[in-house]
């Protein structure tokens, strides 16, 4: 993987106030919001933006049809005050950090609500997948969501959605599940010992992210 070459240096910032995740709007900001995305090879391109939390995935405007954006050439997204690493066709909220190593967070929702009778979501994840449409631009392909007007005339009520959080570090061009675990997978065993007793030194917690921000050291912040 190539290494980030847009500065990150953030912290969590309360740009939007927290909302509740429904099958009527199953997105993290209340609406979308002015964005810049910026590409691997040095373009960037505006547009209004917020992340869908069926898989974590960029959401668009084009006029006022939701499309969703492919992350393949994508490098950065930044949505208001909040920056976003592309990976896996997933959006990573930047936690802390720099260009070269930061904690990044995934927010997914739990969809199950969709697939019962009557779902207050305007189109299925089954529908969306096979109705190909243009993209943000020529970099980006974007499957057909729904019109904006009517998901937000819609959007009060629903089904709370709960969200799961997964934490990744990335450094050094390499991308590591924030866990024992998968840290560990991914070290040559020569590196593990010294790894087991900085989590040992620093009393690091696997589920807390202000605890986790600690393993940016280790990596080289």
């Amino acid at each position: 993987m190539k290494k980030v070459l847009i500065i990150l240096m953030v912290m969590i910032a309360p740009y939007i106030a927290a909302q509740d995740i429904t099958t009527n709007w199953p997105y993290i900001y209340k609406d979308f919001t002015k964005g810049t995305v910026y590409y691997k090879g040095g373009q960037k391109t505006e547009a209004l933006m917020n992340i869908h939390l069926l898989r974590g995935t960029l959401h668009f405007l084009d006029k006022e049809i939701i499309k969703e954006a492919r992350s393949v050439d994508i490098l950065v997204v930044e949505i208001g005050d909040d920056k976003y690493f592309a990976s896996n066709n997933q959006m990573l909220k930047v936690i802390s950090g720099t260009q070269t190593s930061f904690l990044g967070e995934l927010s997914i929702a739990d969809f199950t609500a969709l697939n019962e009778p009557g779902a207050a979501y305007g189109a299925s994840a089954n529908s969306q997948s096979t109705k190909k449409l243009t993209s943000l631009d020529s970099r980006t392909a974007g499957n057909f969501v729904t019109n904006h007007i009517e998901l937000k005339n819609n959007k009060d009520g629903g089904s709370l959605l709960p969200v799961s959080k997964k934490y990744y570090i990335v450094s050094g061009g390499e991308i590591y599940l924030a866990t024992k675990k998968g840290i560990e997978s991914k070290m040559p065993l020569e590196k593990k010992r010294e790894f087991l007793d900085f989590v040992k030194k620093n009393k690091i917690k696997w589920k807390t992210p202000e605890s986790l921000v600690k393993l940016l050291e280790y990596f080289g912040e």
